[in-house]
């Protein structure tokens, strides 16, 4: 018999329901050690019969590892019991390993001219977000959760309107036919390495009120010359990192729990940390991953979080797809961190 994880969780008198269809479709069931209801999840495409995960217990694995947690056997009956070797199991594991092996990309500053202009543009930004233009803005980020101190801290800005700058005042070169950065209007997110400028975004997507249709580049554009391979790193001399994708909601957790734990936001599920940051969550003693609670958030945390990071756990929000949603739906977000911390 060929078994899937399908299989061994029914053997276990545990009911999976289809919960998504995408890349084989996802169940959700109960855990066969912590119970629950929907915590334990299963991809039965993934892998040789499928891996699982349960976001209680935070146990996961394949088929072999659902064997010893759950029906305490050893490593050579759990192979012996699916029809593999435990020899050949393991070379194989060894070869798919030297396949993904990983390497974090070393990452360098914008040059000196960009940084220069960069600074000036964020003091403006500032001040437009500061005076009456940007009223409806400021409330904004303080129904996300903002405090005014922390707005002020973060250097956050407001950019009114699209603006272009000739591409090599700000040290860069001509970029094809483009000889212009464009700077969209929106709220300017900056981010700093050791108070160095690495990167600045625009969201370009506000409150119905002032809203700018993403019409090119999307709701975030990265402005050219950045560093974008940089993630945001907040108060990186604690035990204990959570990664997020949001700037913003690094903001807003370093602002709620900046006391316990360090902040990593990565701007996207499927972006990766730099050198100097991979070498910060190797020295870090728990990761929280709590990238977005959508497909692409679960897919990486689950299938590469883990592998990589051995000291990682996976740890949504309660409520909502991110911590900002979670804020608005009354999550007291320090407490959330708290109780997955030793």
């Amino acid at each position: 018999m060929t078994y899937s994880i399908l299989n061994l969780l029914k053997e276990d008198e545990v009911k999976p329901r289809r919960v998504a269809n995408t890349n084989g479709g996802e169940y959700a069931s109960p855990c066969p050690g912590c119970g629950g209801k929907d915590r334990f999840r299963a991809w039965p495409s993934e892998g040789d019969g499928g891996r699982w995960w349960c976001r209680q217990c935070g146990k996961w694995g394949d088929l072999i590892q659902y064997l010893q947690d759950f029906r305490n056997m050893s490593f050579r009956d759990s192979c012996t019991f699916l029809g593999q070797s435990p020899t050949a199991f393991c070379k194989r594991l060894q070869n798919e390993a030297g396949r993904n092996e990983w390497k974090p990309v070393e990452t360098s500053p914008p040059p000196n001219k960009w940084r220069l202009n960069a600074t000036k543009l964020l003091k403006i930004t500032q001040r437009h977000l500061w005076r009456a233009e940007g009223r409806r803005i400021r409330a904004w980020l303080r129904q996300r959760g903002l405090k005014r101190r922390t707005i002020r801290q973060s250097r956050l800005g407001w950019n009114p309107k699209d603006i272009y700058v000739d591409r090599k005042d700000w040290g860069l070169k001509e970029d094809g036919e483009c000889s212009k950065i464009w700077i969209p209007g929106g709220l300017v997110i900056p981010c700093f390495r050791r108070g160095v400028i690495q990167r600045i975004s625009v969201r370009r997507s506000m409150p119905r009120s002032f809203d700018m249709p993403p019409d090119r580049g999307g709701r975030y554009v990265l402005v050219s010359g950045s560093s974008g391979k940089v993630p945001m790193a907040l108060g990186n001399d604690k035990k204990y990192f959570v990664v997020v994708e949001s700037d913003l909601d690094a903001i807003l957790l370093n602002q709620e729990a900046g006391d316990l734990v360090s902040l990593i936001s990565l701007k996207s599920a499927a972006n990766k940390p730099d050198g100097k940051t991979a070498i910060l969550l190797r020295k870090a003693k728990t990761i929280l991953v709590a990238l977005d609670t959508d497909e692409a958030g679960k897919k990486s945390a689950w299938m590469w979080w883990m592998d990589q990071f051995p000291n990682s756990k996976r740890w949504p929000v309660p409520k909502g797809k991110d911590p900002g949603e979670a804020y608005k739906e009354g999550v007291d977000l320090k407490k959330w961190i708290r109780a997955r911390l030793p």
